[in-house]
């Protein structure tokens, strides 16, 4: 009877069903064992309560190993079918276990209703129960690979063997001396992997043995073992994990904080999952190589820029690299085949292309090929490729062709940019050169040899020296050579020479070149010939340090010279004289002759003056007819002898227009150290030292003294004073009566201004009527005399209604418009009519410019306003003054009168004065009449009215109309 007949038959005892196996066994419904045979007993010496009442599938002392498959099984007794392979692991009460096959089937009572399972157990020899296990072991790793077996592979370990802690770790180090877990179950879950020195613990016996085995107390045995001590760990289970060559390469480690079972099917069963682990390690390796090989191959592709394809002839398959695909964004759709790329190629490129794939074809060698590539939505791109054809090592047949592609069109755009930039450099229109670091010329440009006259063959090869003139700074070279051996540009202008040997100025720009890596390979200088701009600079500061006429260092120039003779006569302790020369009387040249003339005679008198010089000394030109020299390393005495070699090469007659003209000069001298030591001191001093010779009587020379300044510092204080004058109510008129002769009665006043300041006290009109001529400042003053004299004369005329008010008039304010403004404005202002209103005009005033003076006193003349001409005699005295211009009045100069009696030649002169002017129907007033005698004797010749002191001093208008009010009432 067989094994399926005893379990369909409803009466087969459970004893009957013992014959047949090991033992065998009873259970409800539920699977709760009911009865059991007695050789589950005699075989691993349980007792009814290890076995009895519990469910078949999780007795106690037992476990179902993963390949049975627990819900496969619960899925089913659930659908009451036959069980005929289940493996029950058993312990044995002695600590060994055994594995036994179960068969089970349903059972029915004899109604035919379902009772529960019955079955039967049979033991299983250790070699088979090392493949069940392993059997189950593979079944729960089935589809696992690398890292996911692994960890898997931990876990079911850890389950099947019971074992508490289990890792795989990979061997490292040059002596295997540390592991490197991959994958670590503990206590339930898997854990951080972790490093493990070998030194000291079981592991380190593991590597080389075939297998260690600790069944309990390993921990004692490698007490500094700190993994060990740590986990707890009693038992021990390591296998060494070797490659096909027999390398050791990792390890497979449980562990257990209880003793190791005694059983010989688990390490059978341990050695086989070893051995399966140290293959899936070993693939792992391999694997994790070809990933390295193919990152490297895929890094090198992008750092290259190519893309790998292979196209396979027999399977008529294209394959490209993911940098190939990458470069070519076509779908498998677009270009399944290299030809269909040519779809996109324009049409000039299609057949090189047809012909290049046809060469691989027939087994061409390696050839290239570049060509466009216009993809949708982009623009052409440019393409490089580098194929060559496989074939069969056996048949010599055509197998594949396979190559890599380039997109090169940066490339492309580069290589234009640079023979776009190369052509620009041959065409520059600046010399261009490159250098090594040594200064070696190793590149010119065309603009180079036609600039410096060296071929592209003399220069290459050569130094920049070549092109040195020697007249560049030493300096200047060094600053170059010290910024571009630093990486710095360096900018600045050369003096080269050519190679014939003319000179040219170069702006030089040498900026350092750097290699890929960062670090100065070369020298690249740009050079432009400004030598026409330096003449123009040079001409243009020339114009602008020298006098236009007489090509003499101007006022500028003079300072720089001066300061600089200065600086070395201070350094060498010597003395330095300085003339400032003024000549005298140009004017009259200018105005007799014309300004081209006194142009010429400048000129000439600039020639002069240098020919008087030593080597070192500077004569120059600051303006007009003023002329500086500058006498290096001058005494006293030097100076002096200077001076008169200029008189004598003045003195004699210069030639000009045909005409011979001598002139004269007047000349200051100062002298460093004595009179100054700074520029603006000794050409203050020496001007002023010129004004003292010109004061005292011109062509001569006088040296700078301490009165010389005390005279200027009074001159400044002076005018500082004058221009604040008129706006400090400083300035007051007085008037002198004009007495009529016959009959003592007043008939006319001269307005005379007089100025009283706090500082300087009374100021004499002598001293500051002309400055503030000079000044300007003559106009204003002269606005408010005739504001005022106007107002006098309003108030006088009520008393004598033919009241005549004299006013002095400047040559400056003749040659302004403002004085008939000013003379309308008071007159209309006061009710003064004009012929009440006097112009007093010195004979100075018509010298300066003949036809504007007669101009503008015709005009005054013709508006009623009377003229009269001043200080008759004195000055350029001209009867055609008498005739020409249209006066009322002469007035006789004071110094006239007052030598009228001392001598017959005096008396004479007055007396011709007095005859002239009634000839030309003008009155005469004599001024300065201080005595009973003079006045009796210029009544008797004749002279209509006086002024003076014998009659009254200047009074103020308060003082004037007390002796007007007077001088009416006496006269009636």
């Amino acid at each position: 009877m067989t094994l399926a007949d005893s379990f369909e038959k409803p009466d087969c005892t459970l004893d009957h069903m013992a014959e047949l196996a090991d033992w065998a066994w009873e259970a409800d419904t539920h699977l709760n064992i009911t009865a059991i045979s007695e050789g589950i007993y005699q075989q691993l010496g349980w007792q009814d309560t290890d076995v009895l009442g519990h469910q078949l599938l999780n007795l106690p002392r037992a476990s179902l190993l993963p390949a049975s498959g627990p819900e496969v099984l619960q899925e089913r007794f659930r659908h009451l079918k036959r069980v005929r392979v289940m493996f029950l692991e058993a312990n044995h009460s002695d600590g060994h276990s055994l594995l036994y096959s179960i068969n089970a089937a349903p059972r029915f009572d004899e109604l035919g209703k379902y009772v529960g399972y019955r079955g039967i157990a049979t033991r299983m020899p250790p070699q088979a129960a090392a493949g069940v296990i392993l059997e189950s072991f593979e079944q729960e790793l089935a589809d696992k690979l690398g890292m996911e077996y692994f960890h898997q592979l931990v876990k079911a370990l850890a389950n099947i063997l019971e074992m508490d802690h289990v890792f795989v770790g990979r061997l490292f180090g040059e002596s295997l001396d540390k592991v490197e877990t991959l994958s670590f179950w503990s206590d339930g879950d898997w854990r951080d992997n972790f490093l493990y020195e070998l030194e000291h613990t079981p592991c380190s016996k593991a590597v080389y043995s075939e297998m260690c085995m600790y069944t309990e107390g390993v921990a004692e045995h490698f007490p500094k073992d700190e993994h060990l001590i740590r986990l707890q760990v009693e038992s021990y289970l390591a296998s060494p994990l070797h490659s096909r060559t027999g390398d050791v390469v990792g390890l497979l480690v449980c562990m257990s904080r209880q003793p190791l079972p005694k059983t010989a099917h688990l390490l059978d069963a341990f050695a086989l999952i070893a051995e399966r682990a140290a293959a899936e390690l070993e693939r792992l390796g391999v694997e994790e190589k070809l990933r390295q090989e193919r990152r490297t191959l895929e890094q090198a592709q992008k750092i290259t820029g190519f893309g790998a394809w292979r196209y396979d002839i027999h399977n008529d398959e294209l394959m490209l690299s993911e940098v190939a695909r990458q470069l070519l964004p076509l779908t498998a759709k677009q270009i399944a085949q290299p030809q269909d790329v040519l779809q996109y190629l324009p049409q000039e490129y299609q057949t090189p292309l047809q012909q290049f794939w046809e060469s691989l074809m027939q087994g061409g060698d390696s050839t290239t090929i570049t060509f466009p590539l216009q993809l949708e939505h982009s623009a052409i791109r440019w393409f490089q490729v580098i194929a060559s054809a496989e074939t069969d090592v056996l048949t010599g047949e055509l197998t594949r062709v396979s190559g890599v592609v380039k997109d090169i069109s940066d490339e492309r755009a580069s290589q234009q940019q640079l023979r776009l930039l190369t052509e620009a450099v041959a065409q520059s229109s600046n010399a261009i050169s490159i250098t090594d670091l040594d200064g070696t010329i190793i590149y010119v440009n065309p603009t180079f040899t036609e600039m410096t006259g060296f071929s592209t063959a003399e220069a290459i090869g050569q130094q920049t020296s070549i092109l040195k003139s020697g007249l560049t700074p030493l300096a200047t070279y060094q600053q170059l050579w010290s910024n571009v051996t630093s990486g710095r540009a360096w900018h600045g202008e050369l003096n080269n020479r050519r190679k014939n040997g003319d000179l040219y100025w170069a702006n030089t720009l040498i900026s350092p070149l750097r290699d890929t890596d960062g670090r100065v390979c070369n020298y690249l200088s740009v050079q432009e010939d400004i030598s026409v701009r330096k003449q123009q600079e040079e001409r243009l500061l020339h114009q602008a340090h020298h006098d236009t006429l007489t090509d003499l260092p101007n006022r500028l120039l003079a300072f720089d010279r001066l300061s600089l003779s200065l600086k070395h006569s201070r350094r060498f302790n010597h003395q330095l004289s300085l003339l400032f020369i003024d000549l005298d009387n140009f004017k009259q040249v200018n105005d007799s002759l014309g300004h081209d003339a006194g142009d010429q005679l400048l000129v000439k008198v600039a020639r002069r003056l240098q020919s008087t010089l030593r080597d070192g000394d500077t004569v120059a030109r600051l303006g007009g007819d003023e002329f500086l020299v500058i006498l290096e390393s001058a005494n006293a005495n030097a100076a002096e002898l200077g001076a008169k070699r200029i008189k004598q090469v003045l003195a004699a007659p210069m030639s000009i227009d045909s005409r011979e003209l001598v002139t004269t000069a007047s000349i200051g001298i100062t002298q460093y150290p004595a009179d100054g030591e700074t520029p603006e001191v000794l050409m203050r001093n020496a001007d002023a030292a010129m004004y003292k010779a010109k004061a005292s009587g011109k062509n001569t020379f006088r040296f700078y003294t301490q009165a010389m300044n005390d005279e200027s510092q009074r001159r400044l204080e002076v005018e500082t004073e004058l221009r604040r004058a008129l706006a400090r109510d400083e300035i007051q008129l007085v008037y002198q009566p004009i007495v009529e002769m016959d009959t003592k009665r007043i008939i006319g006043a001269e307005a005379l201004a007089r100025w009283t300041n706090g500082r300087l006290g009374v100021v004499s009109p002598v001293d500051f009527i002309p400055l503030a001529e000079e000044l300007g400042l003559i106009v204003d003053i002269g606005d408010w005399i005739i504001q005022e004299a106007a107002a006098s004369c309003q108030q006088w005329l009520e008393v004598t209604p033919e009241f005549l008010m004299a006013i002095n008039i400047s040559p400056r304010q003749l040659r302004d418009s403002i004085l008939k403004r000013s003379l309308k404005t008071a007159m209309q202002d006061h009710q003064v009519d004009c012929h009440h209103l006097m112009l007093e005009v010195t004979e100075g005033v018509l010298v300066d410019n003949v036809d504007a003076a007669l101009a503008y006193l015709s005009d005054l003349s013709a508006e009623g306003i009377q003229l009269a001409i001043d200080d008759f005699g004195t000055g350029y005295s001209s009867l055609s003054y008498l005739k020409t211009f249209p006066f009322n009045r002469l007035k006789i100069d004071r110094s006239f009168v007052g030598d009228v009696l001392k001598d017959s030649e005096g008396e004479t002169l007055v007396r011709v004065m007095v005859d002239l002017a009634h000839k030309f129907g003008m009155t005469v007033v004599a001024e300065g009449v201080e005595s009973e005698s003079q006045y009796r004797f210029l009544r008797s010749i004749g002279v209509d009215s006086f002024q003076g002191y014998y009659f009254s001093p200047p009074l103020s208008a308060v003082e004037f109309s007390r002796l007007l009010q007077s001088n009416l009432a006496s006269a009636n």
